[in-house]
């Protein structure tokens, strides 16, 4: 396990990730495995980035669940009881906790997500 490294280029075959790229300092390591779990946290932590009117999760690019309409993110009241809409954006996955893409379909058969990444919770 590796703890607060920035994580990128991802060499996938297929729907598998074989690979990926970790910046140690001023050099890079490649890591390979069986399975990775992706719980780089969620807009409070970097793990889904943004701009004004979307959002997506920067490693694998993958789709980011939240109200369509920038308008629909946030409610009237700063410390409404009900939380902010915007603060269950996430990545939606399967039975197996596999990110989904579009169709619903796992995006990867190795990868995992946990945490503040995933749909619906806040």
């Amino acid at each position: 396990m590796l703890v607060g490294y920035d994580v990128y280029n991802p060499k996938t075959f297929g729907t598998r990730i074989g690979e990926i790229s970790i910046a140690m300092g001023k050099s890079e390591k490649r890591v390979s495995a069986r399975a990775f779990i992706l719980a780089t946290g969620g807009l409070v932590g970097k793990g889904i980035t943004g701009s004004y009117n979307t959002l997506k999760e920067p490693i694998f690019e993958l789709p980011v669940a939240a109200p369509r309409k920038r308008t629909d993110w946030f409610r009237k009241r700063l410390f409404d009881p009900a939380g902010h809409p915007i603060n269950r954006a996430g990545i939606m996955v399967d039975d197996h906790l596999r990110p989904v893409d579009k169709k619903g379909e796992p995006a990867y058969d190795n990868l995992l997500v946990c945490g503040t990444q995933l749909f619906g919770f806040d």
